[in-house]
């Protein structure tokens, strides 16, 4: 299991960088900036690590995004666990050409039309019909450019917590990695901590990342 962690200071200045002054969009928390940077950064090293590049421009690209459902379930009162998986899907080329406040803007946008609807029409596509949606959808989301997955916990108020020994000084997650997973949880320091299930040759490459370092301190 990889860990990266990202400082508050680092959140604030990944704000600051790609945001920019617009009368139409608010900006966007540097946290979910950081959801793509690192998204088109895993894409832009798995492309160049590949021999035949031509075929992968040409098909999408897909971010897995566990997401809290409970606010669009029609149940107010509910007070359960609701998380769903949501792709969001686009187009390779523009993945790595578009500039990361767009794409940022493009990902929450997506977010926020979510109807319990979707969720509904998905079930009745893969498993009411012919079955070619459900293959060219497993087909299009396991290949190793859409495995990515961010599952960010990383505002749940983990460090108030207090039994009677004291609040936490840290929090780990499990030593079993999932592959492209990307499980975020707050870090003592009041940033975030990336835990990533991630194979030894890509995860050197990122590593070595010019953007990602500027931002990222990769701590194994």
């Amino acid at each position: 299991m990889r860990v990266l962690h990202v400082s508050p200071e680092s959140i604030d200045a990944i704000g600051k960088e790609y945001n920019v002054p617009s009368d139409c969009y608010p900006a966007v928390h540097g946290a979910q900036i950081l959801y793509v940077l690192l998204w088109q950064r895993y894409v832009a090293t798995v492309i160049e690590m590949q021999i035949e590049t031509n075929v992968a421009y040409t098909l999408p690209v897909y971010l897995n995004v566990m997401y809290g459902l409970r606010q669009i379930t029609p149940a107010p009162d509910y007070i359960g666990n609701a998380v769903g998986s949501v792709l969001v899907p686009c187009d390779t080329k523009d993945l790595l050409t578009m500039p990361i406040i767009d794409l940022a803007r493009r990902v929450k946008d997506h977010l926020h039309r979510l109807t319990p609807g979707a969720t509904v029409h998905y079930i009745n596509e893969a498993f009411g019909g012919d079955g070619s949606f459900f293959a060219k959808s497993t087909y299009l989301c396991y290949r190793i450019e859409s495995q990515m997955t961010i599952s960010n916990m990383s505002r749940l108020a983990y460090f108030d917590i207090d039994f009677g020994h004291g609040k936490p000084i840290s929090l780990m997650a499990g030593t079993l990695p999932t592959e492209g997973l990307t499980f975020w949880l707050p870090s003592a320091d009041g940033g975030i901590d990336i835990y990533y299930g991630q194979k030894d040759n890509i995860y050197a490459a990122l590593k070595r990342d010019i953007v990602l370092n500027k931002f990222v301190e990769f701590l194994n």
